[in-house]
């Protein structure tokens, strides 16, 4: 995470631990266009067929969505107002979740984005779209 660490602090922001334990990667970043971010699949993401659990995936795009709306607003006050994911494909042990996401709108008060996940191999694995509010 330090290329992502590096890109985002300054000596007044300290990045949050529901992103910091997921291991950002922060492979693009275009403004006003799309961000794209890898986390590893650590085994205790894990659950009980041996893939990564929905919820994990769902975090690691929340996390991504709030990152990028971080850096086009500079505005940390923000909230979810709703998540859509579908899952497309499993995320295995020691695979890699690359999302990509697209700024869509990006308003006064709501920004909306929508996202792509894939494997390390490049297969889609799930799609995700948000609206955010920033209070």
């Amino acid at each position: 995470m330090s290329n992502l660490y590096n890109f985002l602090t300054d000596d007044t922001m300290k990045i949050p631990p529901c992103i910091t334990v997921m291991d950002p990667d922060l492979l693009e970043y275009v403004p006003g266009q799309h961000l794209t971010l890898s986390f590893p699949v650590k085994n205790f993401y894990l659950n009980g067929g041996n893939v990564m659990q929905g919820g994990f995936i769902g975090a690691a795009f929340d996390n991504v969505f709030g990152i990028f709306v971080f850096l086009e607003k500079q505005h940390v006050n923000m909230s979810t107002i709703d998540l859509q994911i579908n899952y497309h494909h499993p995320l295995l042990p020691e695979d890699k979740l690359v999302i990509k996401a697209y700024l869509k709108h990006s308003g006064k008060t709501i920004v909306h984005i929508n996202a792509e996940g894939f494997n390390k191999d490049g297969v889609l694995a799930a799609t995700a779209s948000t609206n955010i509010i920033l209070r």
